[in-house]
């Protein structure tokens, strides 16, 4: 029997929280400082014995610039007027401190490299210098939106200084408008299986169309349809799959000719659209059963728990199907007595 997919995608959120680049920066300079003082004891490097008060500073300013920066008013022309003075300077004395904080590792990382310690720990090295470009980066964002009244291009944020494959995704859910993590695309057979899945690192439902397609009939030959919604559509897309399989179910995003007017209003185009939904079906097990939430650190880590999840998810469709036998057998056995 041929093999009909169905194909859809969802955010699996990573363990982050909610990021700005206020926080961020806290972030940054308290594993800069914490990484630094591991550095100088290691090497026997002077200089940070005060690194206690420092992480205490740090905290300090933080808290300063996060309380200056709420306005409860309701006019949203005003809201950032009256903490406008006081919000600059917490935020510059911030600014100030995170400063002094990168010269400070920098001439660590610096006679680090002159003793060889360099080469005795290269990790502590590379993680140093890690969070000294964060903070780097976030002092200059905040001093451009804070100080100067820039707005931040969403192609420079950064958000997670821990898992940096972290994404701001929106799946226009009303429950959950901004997802924080990664999107997950998986094609499902009529069975409930789940025959392939791909992490969709910086890539859009559209970019990953036709290779999810070649990459499952290189495993399953007998794949013959798969479904889609309009998110993975575009003329490419459907020129490249209509030579991969017989019958491709891909509405078009926007406007409609005649011909794919007609296309997608027959019978079998609409038949199989609405078997499309059970995907979700899918999407929902897996969630529900450890898939909404990647606890595991690092983007390798992250593939590895994703594939984990799917594989569960087929051994537990395996497992439901076996019930079912037992249970049509039971009452065969029982209806026969």
């Amino acid at each position: 029997m041929l093999t009909e997919g169905r194909c859809d995608s969802f955010v699996l959120e990573t363990n982050v929280h909610f990021p700005t680049d206020i926080n961020l920066l806290y972030d940054s300079v308290r594993k800069m400082i914490e990484t630094s003082v591991k550095i100088a004891n290691k090497g026997g490097i002077p200089g940070w014995r005060e690194h206690h008060s420092e992480l205490k500073k740090n905290k300090k300013l933080f808290n300063k610039c996060r309380e200056k920066g709420k306005n409860n008013s309701k006019n949203s022309d005003n809201r950032n007027l009256p903490y406008n003075e006081t919000r600059t300077k917490s935020h510059n004395n911030y600014i100030d401190f995170a400063r002094k904080i990168v010269l400070k590792s920098n001439k660590i990382l610096l006679l680090a490299n002159i003793i060889q310690y360099k080469r005795k720990s290269i990790s502590d090295y590379l993680r140093a210098k890690r969070y000294i470009d964060y903070s780097n980066i976030f002092i200059d964002q905040i001093n451009r939106r804070v100080l100067k009244g820039q707005s931040i291009p969403n192609e420079e944020k950064i958000y997670s200084i821990f898992e940096p494959h972290t994404a701001w995704l929106t799946k226009g859910k009303s429950k959950a408008p901004v997802e924080l993590g990664v999107n997950i695309c998986i094609l499902e057979d009529q069975y409930g299986f789940i025959l392939h899945h791909n992490v969709m690192e910086n890539k859009v439902d559209s970019d990953i169309t036709v290779s999810i397609v070649k990459e499952t009939k290189e495993k399953f030959p007998d794949l013959d349809q798969c479904s889609f919604d309009r998110g993975f559509y575009s003329k490419e897309n459907k020129k490249n799959l209509n030579s991969e399989i017989t019958t491709l179910i891909m509405p078009k995003k926007g406007k409609r000719n005649q011909e794919e007017t007609i296309e997608e209003m027959s019978e079998d185009f609409v038949a199989a659209k609405n078997r499309h939904s059970a995907i979700e079906s899918a999407i929902n097990a897996i969630e529900t059963h450890g898939l909404d939430r990647c606890p595991d650190h690092g983007i390798i880590r992250f593939r590895r728990y994703v594939s984990i999840a799917v594989t569960a998810r087929n051994i537990q469709q395996i497992g439901t199907i076996l019930l079912l036998r037992e249970k049509l057998k039971f009452r065969t056995i029982r209806q026969a007595a």
